[in-house]
């Protein structure tokens, strides 16, 4: 097997072999694909999240609904106790 020396700024330097160059290109492909999957999932996670606030704001709305029912079926619970028999 033959090395290549280069002088480079560091100093006496190798060039890479093919095998390692080869492993190299194989690291930075799995590296590409991983972050793929990676904003994927960060897009999936940002489409749920969306869907919970808008199911949340409709919970919030029905909450505010039943309220406002509690308060007028107060009032007409207080009508009949109060009311003379």
């Amino acid at each position: 097997m033959l090395d290549f020396y280069v002088i480079g700024y560091a100093g006496l330097q190798t060039f890479p072999t093919t095998q390692e160059l080869q492993w190299r290109q194989g690291c930075i492909k799995k590296l590409k694909l991983n972050d793929h999957k990676q904003a994927y999932g960060i897009r999936n996670i940002e489409v749920k999240l969306e869907e919970l606030r808008d199911v949340c704001d409709e919970f919030g709305a029905a909450i505010e609904s039943l309220r406002s029912k509690v308060e007028v079926y107060t009032i007409k619970f207080h009508e009949e106790v109060t009311a003379p028999w």
